[in-house]
């Protein structure tokens, strides 16, 4: 869940019966420039929570022990970035990710997808696969 109230901090909740009760906080990443993220998205992939910002950064992080498995920004940078999901039959941990390309007279959407592999400690290129 993110709150408007606190769009940088994702809280994640489990279901324990009939009653959810809280498993912990996932801080948002925040760009260069320090301000909150903008628009958040989740997703989990294979056990791990995914967070997307519309900066297009990236934080994959475990569940189960906090880890973060990757935390970078695409190098593609001027657009509009949306959600993000795992590709889950792909070994490689690939992430399709959603942006608007904005034109002089139109955005267009790209679905890209990159591996995860590209952004452990570096800036990612990603590919976009349909325009």
């Amino acid at each position: 869940v993110v709150h408007e109230g606190a769009p940088d901090l994702v809280a994640i909740f489990m279901e324990e019966g009939d009653v959810w009760v809280p498993l912990g906080e996932v801080m948002v990443p925040r760009g260069q420039s320090r301000r909150a993220a903008g628009k958040t998205s989740l997703a989990f992939v294979d056990g791990d929570l995914l967070v997307t910002t519309a900066a297009g950064h990236v934080l994959r992080r475990r569940l189960h022990d906090g880890a973060v498995v990757v935390s970078s920004v695409h190098a593609l940078g001027g657009e509009e970035w949306h959600a993000a999901c795992g590709l889950h039959h792909n070994p490689a941990g690939t992430v399709a990710h959603l942006r608007l390309r904005k034109s002089s007279s139109a955005h267009f959407p790209e679905l890209l997808t990159t591996s995860m592999a590209l952004f452990a400690g570096t800036k990612s290129a990603a590919a976009p696969v349909l325009e």
